[in-house]
């Protein structure tokens, strides 16, 4: 999670990491958002939480990448979590995911140096990737290497718009 602060403003954006990566790379989901999200499951949930909280009357897009991108005053910053949380939940998104096998997270791995050599062919550096051991260790803890993590953050090389250029040409591991 995101937070800018800026001229009493604050832009909130979340990106579905970890719900995408078991659905896609486990293929189980049990609550009936992750079922609908399964031929999609990052873009989904972006889209189906922007759905519920707008109907909370909040102004909040999907994002290209299945994140959240949300313009509120600063000091409707708990009302919108209670909100958000509450979303997740009756979406089924508050489950804590099924952990993942070393196996699932080498096939991941795999996908996400594909990733990182997509992004190489674009003329990006994404820099050096952990080896499998280690994204595998990473992956059990808080999560693993993002080859997009180098190239795309505030102040970065690569803007919003061309992030989501890329992402079209060269998919998140989790996504492809």
């Amino acid at each position: 999670m995101n937070w800018n602060l800026g001229r009493g403003v604050a832009t909130f954006v979340a990106v579905p990491v970890l719900v995408a990566v078991i659905v896609a790379v486990a293929g189980c989901a049990g609550t009936p958002a992750q079922n609908a999200a399964t031929a999609d499951p990052y873009l989904a949930y972006g889209t189906s939480m922007a759905e519920c909280l707008q109907a909370a009357g909040w102004a909040v897009t999907g994002r290209p990448d299945g994140g959240l991108a949300a313009d509120f005053p600063e000091v409707q910053g708990s009302a919108y979590e209670e909100d958000r949380a509450a979303c997740e939940h009756s979406l089924g998104y508050d489950v804590p995911p099924p952990e993942l096998t070393d196996d699932q997270i080498r096939a991941l791995y795999a996908k996400t140096l594909q990733t990182a050599d997509c992004l190489e062919r674009e003329g990006y550096e994404p820099g050096e990737p952990p080896s499998e051991q280690e994204y595998i260790d990473q992956t059990h803890g808080l999560g693993g290497w993002d080859p997009y993590g180098a190239i795309y953050y505030p102040g970065g090389p690569v803007t919003e718009q061309k992030y989501f250029e890329l992402l079209a040409i060269c998919p998140r591991g989790w996504v492809s």
